[in-house]
This record gives structure tokens, C-alpha cells and sequence, in this order.
């Protein structure tokens, strides 16, 4: 590759720049010295505006033996003269803004020409690269920002040339229109035209000059983020889905004279060569057992498929559509997630995302290093509205995961295996719903503490909503919250609406009854219970990722201690205690009434008699009952007479 930007992009498009050149030369320089020639006439006139004949655009040259005269020029009076060259100028000017758009548009093309240069220049000196120069691959950012920000001077340089023209001769009538104020309807004509002109050129370079400075922050993030991922994209074996992905994102976000800095990004990809295809693995059939478990459903392989995942569960559900909506199938349980409950947010944090996705065809992986898998399709437009970053965020084989749901290669075979015959059957696309735990009123009261809560609200109305319609959510993003679609028929509407306030009343009960506020964590996400126990008897997964942090796996720290209130006794019961029957009825006095029905008396306590003795301060039912046995009235079993004589004595 060529060290010299302005040769690079000279050679990476010659037939663009040659006509650029032709165009301004050819055309542009004649148009430039008509222009002048009318300006130089319309002057010539303004002191001989009383001749009968002038001549216009005659051209003539000084020799030592005479004069040598090129052309002769067209007669003119002195009026027919000025305004002939008015709109000759202005003609000129139009022309020029045309042939000037048009060079500009060549040398907009020769720039994207030589952005795919400068990305295979860096995708062969990658290939050539050691595989651990993630240093020499992160300085081709800078490389191709810089290679590209100097390209732009040779677009200058195309427009150059009618741009100056233009502007020489906006202050030439204007001069002249100072001169001869009869000129100045005529000299507004001309103006106008010449701004047009000039606005056309010069407006359109600007907004393109302004739309790439703003573009190279994009690209240079852009191309960071590819160098952190390229681990897990080699891993993966997912470069062919990248390079998908961003292809899309560029031709979805950005014009594509602005889009090939980014696209330069693609290049890095090719350190994650793709494995070969293994179609035996990638064709295999569904197990009968699942086959039969869909028949009894009413459902067959061909069906659409839906898949819902719990993280806190580790668990990943399989759904298919019948007659009557989607119908649940199976579990399997997940072999390893990463990082906390709560959504991912930026790449490389080692968080497994939680929301609403959806899966074409073409992020479907049979040559993943990792047996089988699919992109989720992470990030979302929900994720990309709140600024997250990341990408090949898989269902995959193993037992390892970096932000993934790994879920060995003999579950995520079956798994790959329905998705792909749901494909098959005619749908475009399948839904993946990610949650951090089933989205229960119980559990989102013992969650309601958590940093995430209002983000798993958005969760819990879509997963309500599913629960109810049994149809495929249809999902959108406003005001930076998930909204979905309501239901076509009105009384499933309207179930949605009664499940969500029911749901919303037993949260809010919970909370009131004192349900303890937990906060889950981890030190590096979790398994499903089938899996520890398959792996404790000597089970083989293959590699677990950092196995030591599941000893520590979904820890409930307790942020509002939980307590139960008291029920009050009900009449019937106090009504018990108090009945003649009761075993507390023997130790009410004669003619006892209750202190809420008493009498006030404010002063009573200042004339009753002072207690002299320790046994006058005792109940009256106390001291009986320690006094020994009164007439009709028998003390408890067990109580000592003379009790209160020892009591007095000390």
C-alpha cells in the first residue's frame, strides 16, 4: 500500500480522477474565460454606451506587425450588448455549478475507491500480522482516519478551480454594478444566478466535509470496538455474521460516501477466519422424543418457534405456535451465563443481555468454534438507544461464557436444530426473550430495591403479555422504554390489561405484607442445578469458564429485612377467651368491668388508696391465685399457698 495518501488515492481510482480533470480543463476553462470575456465586454461598454455598434466577445491579439484578431465578435448595440453579456455570464455561472457538482461527485467516488484500498491495504497487513498484534491493529484506526482525512484535499482541489471562478465573479459585477447603477436590474439577474451556482458547489462540498469530520469519531470508535471484540468474534468463528451486521448498520445509519470508514472497520474481522462447515452437525434431525412432545402439542417441526430465557433459573424455554397461539414445549437447562442480573451495556462487561431479540436466517452460525450456534442480536434498538455497545452475543455449544448462553454441544445441537426447521418451515425471523428470573409478582417484590427494577418492569409487562395473548411480542422502542403492540383481538386486550393490574396489586401487597427486599448477586453469573450435579459426578461438558466464581453464584443479600405483620384475633375468637368456658374465665373478679368501659374519672388515681404492701400492687387475679383457694373460685394446679406469706417475709 502506498505511503503517500494523495498517490494512493490517485491510483486507487484513475479514470475518476481523468475525467475530474477533463472536465475541469475541457470544460471548466472555457466556461471560466467566456465568463470573463462578457465581464471584460459588459465593462468595455459602460464609457462607449453612446456608439451605434460594439463588438461582443471579439478576440484579438497584439502583434509587432498588426493585429491578429481570433474572432471577430457579433455587432451589438450598446443595450443588446449589456444584456447579452449579463445572461452569457449567467449561463456561465450554471454551467460551472454543473460541471463543479459533477467533478465533485467523481472525486466523492474516488474517495470511496480508495477507502476499499486502504481496507484491503490493512486486511493484507493483518493477514501478515502475528496473531497477538492487537497493538499494530488498534494503530490502523488512526491509519485509516488519517489516510482518509488527507484524501479530502484532493476533492478540494477538484472544485477549486469553479469555486473561485464563481467567486471572482460575484465581486466583478459587483464592482461593475457600482459603476453603472443602470445596470442593477440586470446586475440582480446575474447575481442571483451566480449564487445559485455558488451554493450549489460550495454548499455541498461543506455538508459533505461536515458529515465525514462528524463520521471519523463514529468510524474510529467503531474500529476500537471491533479490536476488543475480535477475541470472542474468533472464538465464535462469527466473522461472516459481523461482517453482516455492520454491513447493515452502515448502509441502514449512513450515506454511503460517509459509510466506507466505517465499513474499513470490516478488515479487522479477518482475524477471525471461520471454521469449516461441518454440515453433518449443522443438518442433524430433532430427537423423536422432542418430535413427539411437539405432537402432542399439536404443533410439528415446521412450526414457528419462540425461545425464553431466565438467567437466575439458568434455564432456556422452548415455545412453538399452534391454532390457539404459542404452546410450551421444553427446558433446557443453561450450562454457564456471565455476570450479574441486569441488562448488558457496553462490550466487553461479560453481561449476558436481557430483552427482546429477534433472529433471522442469517445469524444462524453451523461454523461456530463452539459447535453450533446463533447471534441473538444484541444490541437491540433498545440497547442502542441507551448506548450499547457489543456484538456475537451467541447461543452456543460448551460450558464457557463471555457475555454468551452456553449450553453444552448436545443441548444447543437440539437447540440449533428446531430453530433452523422453524426457518425452514417459511418464518422469516424467531423471537428470543431474555429475563433475569420468570418474571413473578413474587419475585419482582423481593427485587423492587434493585437498580434495575424499572428496567425489568419494561420486562415483566412484556412477559405478562405474552403469558396472556400467547403471541409473538411485537416489540418497539418509545421515549427510551420497550412498548408493544396491543393484541388484534379486543377481549385479549383486555385480559392483558386485567393481568397487568392484578400483577401490578400483588406487588404492591407483597411489599405492604413485609416481604424482605433482596439483591441477587454473582460473582461471575451461573449454572443450572442439573448441570453442577452432572459435572459433581464426573460429568463431561468441556471447558467451564472460570468454574471458582459458581461457588459464589446467586447470593441474596437482604436490603429491606423482611417482617410479617399480625393478623388481628377475630370476634369470635376474643368472644371464646371470654365465655363462661374459657380457661381464663376463673380469674375474672366479681363484678370486674372492662377499663374501655369504664366511666372517665381523671381524679381517681389522687384519692385511691396508696398500696402499703407488695401484694396490694398485684393483679387481683395474680394475688389470688398465689393467696391460695377462695370460696367457688379454685387456683391454679400447681401453685404453692403460702407463696405470697414467703413473698411478704422478704
Amino acid at each position: 500500500m502506498e505511503s503517500d495518501p494523495l498517490l494512493l488515492t490517485w491510483r486507487a481510482a484513475r479514470p475518476q480522477h481523468a475525467v475530474a480533470a477533463a472536465l475541469a480543463v475541457g470544460i471548466g476553462a472555457p466556461l471560466c474565460a467566456l465568463a470573463l470575456l462578457c465581464l471584460r465586454d459588459l465593462i468595455a461598454v459602460l464609457p462607449r454606451d453612446e456608439a451605434p455598434e460594439l463588438p461582443f466577445l471579439r478576440v484579438a491579439a497584439e502583434l509587432p506587425g498588426g493585429e491578429l484578431v481570433l474572432a471577430p465578435g457579433i455587432p451589438l448595440r450598446p443595450a443588446e450588448l449589456e444584456l447579452t453579456a449579463f445572461l452569457c455570464i449567467a449561463v456561465c455561472a450554471l454551467a460551472l455549478a454543473g460541471v463543479g457538482w459533477f467533478v465533485a461527485r467523481l472525486c466523492f467516488r474516488a474517495q470511496n475507491k480508495a477507502g476499499d484500498a486502504v481496507r484491503e491495504g490493512v486486511l493484507q497487513a493483518i493477514l501478515d500480522a502475528p496473531a497477538g498484534a492487537r497493538d499494530e491493529a488498534r494503530s490502523l484506526t488512526r491509519i485509516v482516519g488519517e489516510v482518509l482525512a488527507r484524501a479530502d484535499r484532493l476533492l478540494a482541489a477538484g472544485i477549486v478551480l469553479p469555486a473561485m471562478t464563481l467567486a471572482a465573479l460575484i465581486l466583478a459585477l459587483g464592482f461593475a454594478t457600482l459603476a453603472a447603477p443602470r445596470l442593477i436590474p440586470a446586475a440582480v439577474i446575474g447575481l442571483a444566478a451566480i449564487g445559485l451556482a455558488y451554493g450549489l458547489v460550495l454548499e455541498r462540498a461543506r455538508d459533505r466535509q461536515e458529515l465525514r469530520l462528524r463520521s471519523s469519531a463514529r468510524a474510529e470508535e467503531s474500529l476500537n470496538d471491533l479490536v476488543r471484540r475480535l477475541p470472542a468474534v474468533r472464538n465464535h468463528g462469527a466473522a461472516a455474521i459481523e461482517r453482516q451486521r455492520i454491513a447493515a448498520r452502515v448502509g441502514r445509519f449512513m450515506p454511503l460516501s460517509t459509510s466506507l470508514p466505517l465499513a474499513a472497520g470490516l478488515v479487522l474481522l479477518a482475524l477471525a477466519a471461520p471454521a469449516a462447515a461441518q454440515a453433518g452437525k449443522a443438518e442433524a434431525p430433532i430427537p423423536a422424543a422432542t418430535l413427539a412432545l411437539m405432537a402432542q402439542k399439536g404443533v410439528t417441526a415446521a412450526s414457528p418457534v419462540l425461545f425464553r430465557a431466565y438467567k437466575k433459573e439458568s434455564e432456556i424455554e422452548v415455545w412453538k405456535k399452534g391454532r390457539a397461539g404459542y404452546v410450551y414445549i421444553k427446558t433446557f437447562p443453561i450450562c454457564r451465563w456471565s455476570g450479574q442480573l441486569g441488562p448488558k451495556r457496553r462490550s466487553g462487561d461479560r453481561q449476558t443481555p436481557e430483552g427482546f431479540y429477534t433472529v433471522p436466517r442469517r445469524q444462524m452460525n453451523p461454523n461456530s468454534h463452539y459447535y453450533l450456534s446463533f447471534d441473538v442480536g444484541y444490541p437491540n434498538a433498545y440497547d442502542r438507544a441507551h448506548g450499547g455497545t457489543g456484538s456475537a452475543v451467541m447461543v452456543h455449544g460448551i460450558c464457557s461464557s463471555m457475555g454468551c448462553f452456553a449450553m453444552t454441544n448436545g443441548t444447543v445441537g437440539e437447540i440449533y436444530a428446531i430453530a433452523r426447521d422453524a426457518l425452514n418451515g417459511g418464518q422469516a425471523a424467531f423471537q428470543f426473550q431474555s429475563y433475569p428470573f420468570r418474571m413473578t409478582a413474587e419475585n419482582m417484590a423481593r427485587h423492587r430495591t434493585d437498580p434495575n427494577i424499572a428496567f425489568w418492569r419494561d420486562l415483566k409487562a412484556g412477559s405478562d403479555r405474552f403469558e396472556v395473548s400467547r403471541e409473538e411480542l411485537q416489540v418497539s422502542v418509545v421515549a427510551g422504554h420497550y412498548a408493544f403492540a396491543p393484541a388484534r383481538d379486543p377481549a385479549v386486550e383486555a385480559a392483558v390489561i386485567t393481568r397487568r393490574a392484578v400483577e401490578e396489586a400483588r406487588m404492591t401487597a407483597l411489599a405492604e405484607a413485609g416481604e424482605p427486599a433482596v439483591r441477587t448477586t454473582y460473582s461471575d453469573g451461573g449454572q443450572n442445578a442439573f448441570w453442577a450435579a452432572y459435572t459433581a459426578r464426573g460429568g463431561a461438558v468441556g471447558d467451564i469458564s472460570r468454574p471458582e466464581a459458581l461457588a459464589f453464584a446467586g447470593q441474596e443479600v437482604v436490603v429491606v429485612p423482611g417482617h410479617r405483620a399480625h393478623r388481628p384475633v377475630p370476634d369470635t375468637v376474643w368472644a371464646s377467651w371470654a365465655g363462661p368456658e374459657s380457661g381464663l374465665s376463673p380469674r375474672q373478679m366479681a363484678g370486674f368491668v372492662p377499663v374501655y368501659e369504664r366511666a372517665p374519672d381523671p381524679f381517681g388515681a389522687l384519692v385511691a388508696p396508696l398500696p402499703t404492701r407488695y401484694s396490694d400492687a398485684l393483679p387481683s387475679w395474680l394475688a389470688a391465685g398465689l393467696a391460695g383457694p377462695a370460696a367457688g373460685r379454685p387456683f391454679l394446679a400447681g401453685s404453692p399457698a403460702g407463696l405470697l406469706a414467703s413473698a411478704e417475709a422478704l
